[in-house]
Order: C-alpha cells, then structure tokens, then sequence
C-alpha cells in the first residue's frame, strides 16, 4: 500500500506515488494499492513490467499515466475517483513493441475530467475487458492520431459516460468491435 505520496513540485516538475522509468521485464508488480496520492497515482516511462491487481484510488490528478515507450501487460487495474483523468496514454509504443501489449479487466469510475486520453498512434486490440463509468467525457480521441480499426477494443461497457471526443472516430471503433451492452 502506498498511501499520501506524490505532491506538485513547481509548475513544470511534480513528483507521482509511484514512478517506473525503464523497469525490466522479470519485473511483476502485484496486489498494489495507491490511495490518496497528492498528484498522480502510478507513471510508467518506458519499460517491459507487468502489473496485476493494481487498486488507484482519490489520486489528486491522473490515475494512471503510461508513456515513453511501455510495452507490458497489466491485468486488473482498478481506477476510482481521480481528480482530474483516468488514464493517459501518451506516446506509445513501436508496432513490434506493441505486440506484445496486453491491457485486461481495467475500470475507470468516476473520474473528474476524462476516463482515457489518448495521444499519438495506438492500437486498441490489447485492451479486454474495458469498462467505464461516471466521468464527463468517456474517452479522448481528440489528441490522436488515429484508431486501426482491424485492431480493436474487445469487451467493453460504458455507463454514465456523458460524451466521446471525436464522436465520428469513437463511432466508426464502436461499430467495429464486438463488446458487452453499451450505455451512455
């Protein structure tokens, strides 16, 4: 457990509950609970790690932000209440690299701003199991360059989500894919 870590340093510099630069692949984080983080919960800058069982609770600003070339798998991970986004994908990784990404079971409930931002290229057919709820805006396509759409998000529920950035792109994905019940 890790439990009021992590605070704004200055306006360009903050530091996070927990930050993962370039961790290995023999890395396996497990049964982790970050609450109550003075900024973001957990960032990931590069790296091969996998996580499972990972509960980010009150963050002060996002949940979860994955970055720098990530390219691990994760399995369970729990976002509730972050004050400002869910989970930030920002640059992402190369095609080879993305292979072998795997997202599964991951919820996002009640976030402040944004479920999901999505930045640069990503391939969405790692994520199983998505499902999202009470938060304005569902998922952030809008600083994204595009979705392939043979590569899709499977398993999918969103409740309580009032919009989609770019609802032409979330469309065109949703139309595309095989999910469970979707609501907004």
């Amino acid at each position: 457990k890790i439990e009021h870590a992590g605070a704004p340093y200055d306006e360009t510099l903050n530091f996070s509950a927990l930050s993962l630069y370039g961790v290995g692949l023999y890395t396996s984080i497990e049964n982790l609970w970050i609450n109550e983080s003075l900024h973001d919960g957990l960032v990931a800058r590069g790296g091969t790690f996998s996580m499972e069982e990972v509960l980010i609770t009150q963050s002060g600003e996002t949940a979860a932000t994955f970055n720098s070339d990530w390219s691990g798998e994760w399995e369970g991970l729990y976002l509730h209440n972050s004050g400002n986004n869910g989970l930030n994908y920002l640059t992402m990784p190369s095609q080879s690299d993305a292979e072998s990404l795997r997202l599964a079971r991951t919820s996002i409930v009640g976030a402040a701003e944004k479920g999901i931002t999505l930045f640069n290229h990503l391939s969405l057919q790692q994520f199983e199991q998505l499902y999202l709820a009470d938060t304005p805006l569902g998922i952030d396509f809008n600083a994204f360059s595009g979705i392939e759409t043979e590569q899709l998000l499977s398993d999918f529920r969103f409740e309580s989500v009032e919009r989609f950035s770019n609802e032409a792109a979330f469309n065109s994905w949703f139309q595309n894919s095989t999910s469970l019940p979707f609501s907004r």
